[in-house]
């Protein structure tokens, strides 16, 4: 109920004026997103979203939908046939996993300018025919792709493949990554 006389973006509200908030389209707002009816995973201004409200009104439910996708991915997963991890690839296969389909995968996503915040062999994915997707960008980014983040994206990259290299020695894994980093710096320069 409007307390006294108030004005909002041209609309006058009237003491005694019942009026509701509603959040359903706060992700939507024009003031705040660029096309905001566009279904875009890579906006630029996506750290300003409010899925799961803010403040007070944060939704206690948060957790349980972050759980709820960290349950139901591993299960679809499953289902997607052939489809593995880079870090199942490499730790099955070693020098025989998709080093250089990897390289161009990710060499395609920075060109679009991607940052992948956490980039890491498990947040990879392959199928056997060399088609792959880059996964779980709660923490990712736009950034401008001739800046120094892909080199730090890339060495996240490599720790990751070193801290899983099992019985694989240091030199092996960093041979393999020199396969990758080849064909990531060879799709790079070409432009795609």
């Amino acid at each position: 109920m409007v307390a006294d006389d108030y004005e909002l973006r041209g609309k006058v509200m009237r003491k005694g004026d019942r009026v509701f908030q509603m959040l359903a389209a706060a992700n939507r707002d024009p003031e705040i997103f660029a096309e905001p009816d566009c279904f875009d995973i890579a906006r630029a201004d996506s750290s300003r979203h409010v899925t799961f409200g803010f403040g007070i009104h944060f939704c206690i439910g948060a957790p349980l939908a972050r759980l709820e996708g960290q349950v139901a991915f591993p299960i679809l997963l499953e289902r997607l046939e052939g489809v593995r991890s880079l870090a199942d690839r490499a730790q099955v296969a070693g020098s025989g996993a998709p080093w250089e389909e990897t390289g161009r995968l990710i060499a395609r996503f920075h060109r679009e300018g991607l940052e992948h915040a956490d980039l890491n062999a498990h947040n990879i994915l392959l199928d056997g025919n060399g088609r792959g997707w880059l996964i779980d960008f709660d923490r990712g980014r736009m950034r401008i792709p001739a800046t120094g983040w892909r080199e730090a994206n890339l060495r996240r990259l490599l720790r990751s493949l070193l801290k899983l290299r099992g019985q694989r020695s240091v030199e092996e894994v960093e041979k393999d990554f020199s396969r990758l980093r080849r064909a990531y710096e060879l799709s790079w320069n070409r432009g795609c």
